[in-house]
């Protein structure tokens, strides 16, 4: 016998149930097949790009760094900051499956804000307080970094919006 699905949710489901508004649309689309399970395809296939998006990005920083003859606290810190930023940026991909996140208003969901924050928040102190520091081998890190970095974690959000935007495109040629 299989537990209720409300106990197996994954996470990001589970924040944005909680935390999110419902979307619009949600009572026009048809129900879930019952052996379909928690975990969908769209699912699978999200976490794989996502997380070869951010694999990718924080790794290339990692090695540029090295490669350019920066100390390896340097390139460490920088990759982490990158990292911490490509999940600041990415929650807000998460909050709907198909709608672009530039459709979402981010003040609709103040926890939310506040999370990232308090991420933030956190990153800084890895970085810049000396006990975090000295726990984690990073280093303080410039302007420089910080740009380089959010620069790359940006791209998790055009890559999952162009996903996004071929599988609406797919969806409504298949209803017209």
């Amino acid at each position: 016998r299989r537990p209720p699905r409300s106990t197996l949710f994954p996470y990001t489901t589970l924040f944005r149930s909680q935390t999110e508004p419902p979307e619009a649309d949600v009572l026009r689309r048809p129900p879930r097949r019952p052996e379909e399970g928690l975990v969908t395809p769209l699912l699978v296939q999200r976490i794989g790009l996502v997380g070869a998006v951010i694999a990718t990005g924080t790794l290339l920083v990692f090695w540029w760094y090295l490669a350019s003859g920066a100390a390896i606290e340097v390139a460490r810190s920088v990759a982490l900051t990158t990292m911490v930023l490509y999940q600041n940026v990415h929650i807000f991909n998460s909050r709907a499956e198909l709608r672009s996140a530039f459709s979402l208003s981010p003040l609709t969901n103040p926890f939310l804000v506040v999370s990232v924050l308090v991420a933030f928040g956190a990153q800084l102190l890895a970085i810049y307080w000396a006990p975090l520091q000295a726990l984690l081998g990073t280093v303080a890190i410039g302007f420089g970094d910080w740009a380089l970095a959010a620069a790359v974690a940006v791209t998790v959000l055009a890559v999952v919006e162009v996903e996004k935007a071929v599988r609406r495109q797919r969806s409504a040629a298949r209803r017209g």
